[in-house]
């Protein structure tokens, strides 16, 4: 082989590396973010039999979601003691209730879903400043279809289990995984509607009128 057909050569094997090395790239990134709705899917499989047990008790919106969930998503390992500490919580990985992508955050200590306390917060809107929280259990029947239950979150500067306006995380792209009070997954556009104050948006808020 000539000198002039090795350069050629390799610079053939440089033009299908640019070609193929972004394809793997989006292939993970696909593959990682079809695990996190899985992961979804099925915290919201546990999500309904925690109702069915709990019919009148609801499930709290704080960092404890994930320990009223456990049992019902791990059955097999009910008694383990569910420690939400860690960056992340080492008790969560290989489970669903670590996001694949978590490892990639940068605000620590990293978290993979927070549950939605737009649900359970008091806003003094005339300042801006939260005036008081309450933390409260919500049962499936009194939440509107499309309002999401938990989420990725890692956005904004400090680390939370608590998913609201400026903590969700577009960290698949752009995208943030989110489970819906009725069972259904998606991956929404992070926005700037979907930041904005005060979070009204039935996304956020969507609480059945009473009958």
């Amino acid at each position: 082989m000539t000198l002039v057909e090795l350069l050629a050569a390799i610079g053939v094997i440089g033009i299908l590396a640019l070609i193929i090395i972004p394809v793997i790239g989006n292939f993970r990134a696909r593959a990682s973010q079809v695990n996190c709705l899985s992961n979804l899917r099925n915290i919201g499989a546990g999500l309904k039999l925690y109702e069915i047990d709990n019919p009148n008790e609801g499930i709290i919106l704080d960092y404890r979601f994930n320990v009223q969930l456990w049992p019902y998503v791990y059955p097999e390992r009910a008694d383990e003691n569910v420690s939400v500490s860690g960056d992340p919580p080492p008790i969560f990985k290989g489970t669903v209730f670590e996001c694949p992508d978590v490892y990639e955050d940068a605000v620590r200590p990293r978290r993979s879903y927070g549950v939605n306390v737009e649900l359970s917060r008091d806003f003094s809107f005339a300042d801006g400043t939260v005036s008081a929280q309450r933390i409260r259990p919500v049962t499936l029947q009194e939440m509107e279809p499309g309002t999401v239950f938990i989420g990725d979150v890692g956005g904004g500067t400090s680390a939370t289990s608590y998913l609201r306006t400026s903590t969700i995380h577009g960290r698949h792209k752009g995208k943030a995984n989110v489970l819906h009070f009725d069972g259904s997954c998606a991956s929404v556009e992070v926005s700037s509607e979907l930041r904005a104050r005060p979070a009204t948006a039935s996304f956020w808020t969507g609480i059945r009128p009473p009958e």
